[in-house]
């Protein structure tokens, strides 16, 4: 994943990456979570570029956790094993990242 570095006064800022396709729900919805992870923790500009990587990592499995327990709850099929693991390791991801205790 390629970070963006951007200039404000004297200070390189890390930007949210923009390889994201912003069109689909899931791509939103991860960038929308993303944002709230790194408010919660200061904001982008107060991160380093691991802690943004994290961050990004983070929200993109929380958007694919909860595309899949929006299948699960439309009555689709759904691997139950898969959302587990997702779940799992979401939670690992916020824990890791100070957002859960």
């Amino acid at each position: 994943m390629t970070m963006t570095m951007t200039m404000l006064g004297n200070r390189n800022v890390i930007a949210p990456p923009r390889r994201i396709d912003r069109r689909r729900k899931m791509a939103r919805e991860a960038r929308d979570l993303a944002n709230a992870f790194a408010a919660k923790l200061g904001g982008w500009e107060s991160l380093d570029r691991l802690q943004a990587v994290e961050i990004n990592r983070a929200a993109e499995l929380a958007a694919a956790a909860a595309a899949e327990r929006a299948k699960f709850l439309r009555g689709e099929p759904i691997n139950y094993s898969v959302l587990a693991s997702l779940e799992d390791v979401v939670d690992r991801a916020m824990r890791s990242l100070g957002l859960r205790g």
